[in-house]
């Protein structure tokens, strides 16, 4: 089975500038407007290079996968679980 060498790919800092601003600007259509004015869905979040380093340390973890969850307080979480070669 072939390897996840395929999934993902680095972009110019550049063009990561243009996406943030692009969705920072949209960022409420997003959302119903209910929660317009709520700190529900943050523009990123920050992972140490440590953390996604025992991730990518678990047995057969041959990438990663970032899944939108909600946490107890009702705020939109970026959740890093580690994959093996399948995805």
């Amino acid at each position: 089975m072939a390897k996840l060498n395929n999934c993902g790919r680095f972009i110019h800092h550049n063009d990561a500038a243009a996406f943030a601003k692009r969705f920072k600007e949209h960022h409420k259509k997003l959302l119903k407007e209910e929660f317009h004015h709520q700190e529900v869905f943050p523009h990123a979040e920050t992972f140490s290079t440590e953390l996604i380093l025992q991730l990518m340390e678990q047995e057969g973890a041959e990438g990663l996968r970032i899944y939108l969850c909600k946490d107890d307080k009702n705020m939109v979480r970026m959740v890093l679980v580690g994959v093996d070669e399948q995805g």
